[in-house]
């Protein structure tokens, strides 16, 4: 359901989000190497809900908390951890990912440009350079001249915290 609040997603970032239904769960992946089925979450930072483009694939687990069929949510999180429906200081402490690095590893994955907005006013329109590129990987993705497991690959040092002190946000990796 989209906010009134929220426009509607341009065309670009609703190729971005069809794409998440051929990867799947990126955080199921990255943990667990299972393909499962995804939808779309959008980041929120100190209570302000970012755009279209600032979305990850999650889980209906870790999305919104429902557990798979005939599971109990204890039996769900033992097995896969916490979701976000748990909390974001639980959610991150099972994990060791914030939802704003698994956007950046996401972007990483794809080929995108990772950084964040110098502002909360998020644009609507992406570089020229930039829209031909990220139009390009989705449509290879989407047509399936890239492979999900190349996608999503666990690549060490591509948004993981290996090396990372704690407590340090993504931006600080030298």
């Amino acid at each position: 359901m989209i906010s009134r609040n929220m426009p509607r997603p341009t065309a670009l970032e609703k190729r971005r989000m069809d794409l998440f239904r051929v990867t799947g769960c990126m955080l199921t992946w990255l943990k667990f190497g299972k393909k499962v089925p995804a939808e779309c979450h959008h980041i929120v930072m100190a209570g302000k809900r970012y755009g279209h483009w600032y979305t990850i694939p999650l889980s209906r687990w870790y999305h919104r908390g429902i557990p798979e069929r005939d599971r109990t949510k204890d039996d769900m999180r033992a097995e896969y951890g916490a979701a976000l429906t748990d909390g974001r200081h639980a959610f991150v402490a099972s994990h060791h990912y914030t939802e704003l690095e698994l956007w950046q590893k996401w972007q990483v994955a794809m080929g995108f440009d990772d950084s964040m907005p110098k502002s909360k006013i998020v644009p609507r329109r992406l570089g020229r350079d930039q829209h031909a590129a990220s139009a390009q990987t989705l449509v290879e993705a989407s047509t399936g001249e890239t492979p999900v497991a190349a996608v999503l690959s666990p690549t060490p040092g591509v948004g993981d915290r290996a090396g990372a002190e704690p407590g340090a946000a993504a931006g600080d990796r030298a």
